[in-house]
């Protein structure tokens, strides 16, 4: 699995850096450290995708599973800086305007805490 995951509270946000492949393999990880944050904090999640390689339809998935869960207890979960792949993934299935913010926004500059699925070295 190639997916490594960074996180660090910004104001009233959880901002979280997530590098690599996201797919039908690292979906459910995702899921796992974003709930996982989620307990500690507001749902309120900004996920920094500008170093997301792949994106698929699972990930999507668990993105919009996460986003719909954080609203109906007040918070939210949105893109930010994704990658031509992600937007065209997005576009395609019809999140664009569902999951994306600013594509400006700038990448996490320093890290709090970082995860890497079980068994990474």
């Amino acid at each position: 699995m190639d997916l490594c995951i960074m996180a660090e509270r910004r104001g009233g946000e959880m901002v979280v850096q997530v590098r690599g492949v996201i797919d039908i393999a690292s979906a459910p990880y995702l899921r796992h450290e974003i709930l996982k944050l989620s307990e500690r904090t507001p749902p309120q999640f900004v996920i920094n995708v500008a170093e997301v390689r792949l994106i698929d339809a699972a990930a999507l998935r668990v993105l919009l599973h996460l986003q719909r869960r954080f609203e109906h207890h007040g918070g939210g979960l949105r893109l930010v800086a994704p990658t031509t792949t992600t937007q065209t993934a997005l576009r395609l299935t019809g999140l664009a305007g569902r999951l994306t913010a600013d594509l400006a926004d700038r990448p996490v500059h320093r890290r709090s805490r970082r995860t890497d699925p079980p068994g990474a070295s």
